[in-house]
């Protein structure tokens, strides 16, 4: 994917010379700089990291040969 940019700058997940820190990073640059501008900033956060874990294999399996 690296290889042929097919992703943006902003996906940082699972990529080599991007980790967690260089997504904070990001992000608090972000809202320093919307917060300049007086911009509103709502912000939402979903951690995935472990719910592909708790699929049961066996009940999946069916649906995905569908």
């Amino acid at each position: 994917m690296d290889q042929y940019n097919l992703l943006t700058r902003l996906q940082h997940g699972f990529r080599s010379r991007f980790s967690f820190e260089t997504q904070l990073f990001a992000t608090i640059q972000d809202l320093f700089s919307l917060r300049a501008k007086g911009a509103h900033v709502d912000i939402a956060v979903l951690d995935f990291s472990k719910a592909f874990g708790e699929v049961p294999n066996k009940q999946l399996m069916p649906i995905l040969r569908m």
